[in-house]
């Protein structure tokens, strides 16, 4: 993304009052100009500025620029708790990117920023459940929450997950007969995705979508239109209405996705922590 792209999405966010949350698909911590956009985006009165990576290279010197820049939460991706799962799955070094999260928790309590610290583990195949507990024993007591995340994968064109939690599976069934069927999925009512290109889309299902399919309709273009005007305009419009409507039969994106059903959330106690639970995701968070 150009930096005449990151200052104007920083001063339309900032006014609007928008949480920004960076990387998704990609490594944000390669954009040379990433600290400046989040100074930028928090000087502009963006009032949370989250970041995903994969971790490997936050050296001392980037996390501390990135935690005096204003970042507000940040989420490693590590999906393993063993040296060749890791090497497996991201090609890295495990004890590395450990490394870097601890000096991550480290300088953020020496320096005395709130930014909070997540890390999370994604149940690839060939990843066992020893595994799983091993990473939650690992880093439950270390950061301020780990994320737990169902494969997802793609059939027919559409997302879907391997597995849903059984822990939402009751109230899935009731909020099902309610709506008898489908709910309104939220997402384009909650937020957007702007591409370095300008494109816009409407929720992590497109993004994922446009690796192999280029048709998807964009809904908008910021080199020629403000977040607001985007946000608000007819395309964004007509795709909610139809949504609510459940007339889905043009919306190759939307038909047969099931991440709708992911917004559904259970709450509990688990040991002393806090566990929220949607077909997709177990967050663990200290009390």
């Amino acid at each position: 993304m150009s930096w005449e792209m990151m200052e104007k999405l920083a001063a339309d966010c900032g006014k609007a009052a928008t949480t920004i949350v960076i990387g998704s698909v990609e490594e944000p911590l390669l954009h040379p100009k990433l600290i400046d956009f989040i100074q930028l985006c928090r000087q502009q009165g963006v009032p949370k500025v989250h970041l995903t990576t994969n971790g490997q290279l936050l050296n001392k010197t980037y996390i501390k620029a990135l935690l005096k820049s204003g970042l507000t939460s940040i989420d490693i991706s590590l999906d393993a708790a063993t040296p060749e799962t890791y090497l497996r799955i991201r090609g890295g070094d495990l004890s590395q990117v450990e490394s870097n999260t601890i000096d991550l928790l480290r300088i953020r309590d020496q320096l005395g920023i709130d930014c909070e610290i997540r890390t999370s583990f994604v149940r690839n195949y060939n990843v066992n459940l020893e595994e799983e507990e091993a990473f939650l024993n690992r880093w439950l007591s270390k950061v301020n929450s780990v994320f737990i995340l169902n494969i997802a994968e793609y059939q027919e064109n559409n997302m879907r997950l391997k597995k849903h939690n059984q822990g939402v599976e009751k109230s899935l069934q009731y909020y099902q007969q309610k709506a008898q069927g489908r709910w309104t999925c939220l997402f384009p009512f909650l937020e957007m995705a702007v591409l370095p290109n300008g494109k816009i889309y409407y929720c992590i299902e497109t993004l994922f979508r446009l690796g192999f399919d280029q048709e998807i309709e964009s809904l908008g273009d910021y080199n020629q239109q403000t977040l607001q005007d985007i946000w608000s305009g007819e395309l964004f419009q007509q795709l909610r209405q139809d949504l609510i409507l459940n007339q889905l039969e043009k919306r190759r994106a939307c038909q047969d996705c099931e991440m709708w059903k992911s917004q559904i959330i259970d709450q509990e106690l688990k040991d002393g922590y806090s566990v929220l639970t949607t077909t997709v995701t177990e967050i663990y968070s200290q009390v």
